[in-house]
C-alpha cells in the first residue's frame, strides 16, 4: 500500500475554517540565513507549543527540551510535505494571525487520510479541535481520490474521543499496543480508531 498522497491530490499552502487559519510551515533550509524575519518567531512559537508536556502527552513524542528539537521538527515537516508523506499545518486563529496555537497533521495513504491535531492548553475547551477535525474531514471526503478519513486517540483520552464522535466519525474498534506515547510510558498503548467514509455522508 502506498504511503504517499495520490499524485493529483493537492494540499493548499494556506486554508481557513470559520475561526482557524492553517498555514504550511516554512522550510528551515530556506531560512538558515534568517532572510525571512518571521522564521525565528515561528520557530520560537513552535518550540513553546511542543515543549509543553500537556501538548506532547497524547501526540506520540516527548516534550521538546530545546529549540534544536523544534528546528528538527520543522525540517521533518518540510521533508514530509515535499515527499507527499504527510502534511503538517501551523494553526492560527483568524482573529489573531500572529500567534501559533496548534498543529494539524494529515497523513495520506492511498485513498484515505489520517488526521491528528494538537492545541495549546489555553485554547482547549473552545471547540477548536472539533472545528479542525470537522473541517478536514469534510475537505478530505470532497476530494475525488479520498474515500475514508480516519483518526485515532489514546484509549484513556476521553476528550479526543468526544471530538471524533461529535465530528461524525464512527467508532471502529480498539487497536491494542498500537501507538507509542513516550510522555506516558515506554511501551505502546491501546488506541481507539474512528473513521468516516463517503457512504456515511451520501457521497
Amino acid at each position: 500500500m502506498s504511503s504517499a498522497a495520490p499524485a493529483d491530490l493537492a494540499f493548499p499552502d494556506q486554508i481557513e475554517s470559520a475561526r482557524l487559519r492553517f498555514v504550511r510551515p516554512p522550510a528551515p533550509e530556506a531560512n538558515e540565513g534568517q532572510h525571512d524575519k518571521a522564521f525565528p518567531v515561528v520557530l520560537d512559537q513552535l518550540h513553546t507549543l511542543f515543549s509543553q508536556a500537556a501538548v506532547a502527552r497524547f501526540c506520540g513524542f516527548r516534550a521538546h527540551q530545546d529549540r534544536e528539537e523544534s528546528w528538527a521538527k520543522l525540517q521533518a515537516m518540510a521533508q514530509d510535505w515535499q515527499a507527499g508523506r504527510a502534511y503538517s499545518y501551523l494553526i492560527y486563529r483568524r482573529d489573531d494571525p500572529s500567534r501559533l496555537i496548534g498543529n494539524q497533521h494529515i497523513k495520506p495513504q492511498a485513498s484515505r487520510l489520517n488526521l491528528g491535531c494538537a492545541f495549546a492548553p489555553d485554547q482547549w475547551r473552545q471547540g477548536l479541535a472539533l472545528e479542525a477535525t470537522r473541517f478536514w474531514l469534510q475537505w478530505g471526503l470532497c476530494q475525488p481520490q479520498i474515500w475514508r478519513v480516519e483518526a485515532f486517540c489514546d484509549a484513556e483520552h476521553p476528550a479526543s474521543r468526544g471530538v471524533m464522535e461529535q465530528a461524525g466519525m464512527r467508532f471502529e474498534g480498539r487497536l491494542r499496543r498500537f501507538f507509542l506515547q513516550p510522555e506516558l510510558q515506554d511501551a505502546p498503548r491501546d488506541v481507539l480508531m474512528y473513521a468516516c467514509v463517503r457512504d456515511d455522508i451520501g457521497l
